[in-house]
């Protein structure tokens, strides 16, 4: 039926679309390297399904060997940063201020819930 199709003029996108599902097929695609980080940060995430997160760090490794030093850049200021909301900014600010830098001594601010607080130190950590 594929095939059938292809010679009526079918393009293969919609040619396909009868074929079993564990039939591969090939996909072509290009992209800039903005984009395939930002489909990298979703999917390289401890939160995405295994599957998509193998296949991520797979394509992560043969991007690293294209371009290493975007690479390294990515991996310095995404996959390896941490992002503080205003009110962590600000407890940041309050320590730092207060030349209170020894985490055994920190208190939990009535601005921050027990959860908050939580995420925040394991920023930190």
């Amino acid at each position: 039926m594929y095939a059938s199709r292809l010679v009526a003029g079918v393009a293969k996108e919609q040619a396909r679309k009868d074929l079993p599902l564990s039939t591969y097929t090939r996909a072509y695609w290009k992209c800039d390297l903005h984009n395939i980080f930002n489909f990298l940060r979703l999917r390289m995430d401890s939160h995405a399904q295994y599957e998509i997160r193998m296949y991520a760090n797979a394509m992560f490794e043969i991007v690293k060997q294209l371009f290493p030093m975007a690479c390294e850049a990515f991996e310095d200021y995404v996959l390896n940063a941490k992002k503080f909301s205003a009110m962590e900014l600000d407890q940041l600010r309050f320590l730092v201020k207060s030349n209170n830098l020894c985490p055994e001594v920190w208190s939990k601010p009535s601005s921050m819930t027990d959860r908050e607080w939580r995420e925040f130190l394991s920023k930190l950590a």
